[in-house]
C-alpha cells in the first residue's frame, strides 16, 4: 500500500543529497491490468505537466519487456529536495497517490543520488523506441562494499560511455540515500545485440563484473521498454520523448 504521507516521509531521506540530483526509481504493481492502465495514464499526464519544469530532469514510464500486465517502472530525477517536494505537492501527484491507495497498488521507491561521475546521458534518448533498457537493484551484503570495491570500476564504465560508446545512450549508477549497501543501475542501449555483443565485452565492464563476482551481492534485474515521458532535457529546457 502507498499513501501521500509516505511520500512526505520519504522527503526527509533526501536531506543528505543536497549536493547531487535526486533520482527516484519506482516499481508499481497492480492487482489488475485495468488498474495499471489508469495509473500509467496518470503518470504520463504528470510527465507532460513537468516537461517544462527545469527542476525535473527525468520523468519516464516503463513496462517489463516480458509484460505481465500489472507492473510499471518509473525513473525520475530532481535537481534539489525542494524540487521533489514541489513535485509531490502538485494536485495531479496528490490525485495519483490517492489513486494508488484506492487501487491497492504496491509501490517500492528507491531514492538515490545522481553523482556526476557515476552517470551519463547522451542526447537524444527516446523513451518510446526499440532501445534495450535494463534496470537493476544490487544489495551488497557488507557495509560500504559498493563504494570501496565497485564504484571506481563503475566510474571507468561511465567514462567509456561518455567518450566513445555511441550505441550506449544512458548509463547511471545511483547509490541509495538511506542504505549504503544498496545501488540502483540503469542502462539504455540502442539494441540488446549491442549490449550483449559489444558493451559487456569491454575491458571496463569486465572489471565491474569481476568485482561483483568477488563480493557477496544480491542482484535483481528487469528488462523494460518505454511507454512515455522523458529521460533527457534539451539545452533550451525542453524534453526529448
Amino acid at each position: 500500500m502507498f499513501s501521500p504521507k509516505l511520500a512526505l516521509l520519504l522527503l526527509h531521506a533526501l536531506i543528505a543529497l543536497t549536493l547531487a540530483d535526486i533520482v527516484v526509481i519506482g516499481q508499481i504493481s497492480h492487482p489488475t491490468p485495468q488498474g495499471r492502465d489508469v495509473v500509467a495514464d496518470s503518470l504520463l499526464s504528470i510527465s507532460h505537466l513537468e516537461s517544462t519544469n527545469p527542476s525535473v530532469q527525468k520523468y519516464a514510464v516503463f513496462v517489463p519487456l516480458q509484460d505481465d500486465g500489472t507492473t510499471l517502472f518509473t525513473i525520475e530525477q530532481y535537481t534539489t529536495p525542494p524540487a521533489f517536494e514541489s513535485h509531490v505537492s502538485l494536485p495531479a501527484v496528490q490525485s495519483l497517490l490517492t489513486l494508488l491507495t484506492t487501487l491497492n497498488a504496491t509501490v517500492t521507491l528507491n531514492i538515490g543520488s545522481a553523482l556526476p561521475d557515476l552517470h551519463v546521458t547522451k542526447p537524444p534518448v527516446p523513451v518510446t523506441s526499440d532501445a534495450w533498457i535494463l534496470i537493476q537493484k544490487l544489495t551488497f551484503c557488507r557495509n560500504e562494499t559498493a563504494e570501496r570495491m565497485v564504484f571506481p570500476a563503475w566510474k571507468e564504465v561511465v567514462g567509456l560511455v561518455a567518450e566513445g560508446e555511441k550505441e550506449t545512450l544512458f548509463y547511471g549508477v545511483y547509490p541509495d540515500a538511506e542504505d549504503r549497501r544498496r545501488v540502483m543501475t540503469v542502462e539504455v542501449h540502442e539494441s540488446f545485440g549491442y549490449f550483449w555483443g559489444e558493451h559487456r565485452r569491454t575491458r571496463e565492464v569486465e572489471v565491474v563484473d569481476r568485482r561483483l563476482r568477488e563480493v557477496e551481492v544480491e542482484v535483481e534485474g528487469w528488462e523494460v521498454r518505454g511507454v512515455g515521458g522523458f529521460l533527457e532535457r534539451s539545452d533550451r529546457g525542453g524534453v526529448r520523448t
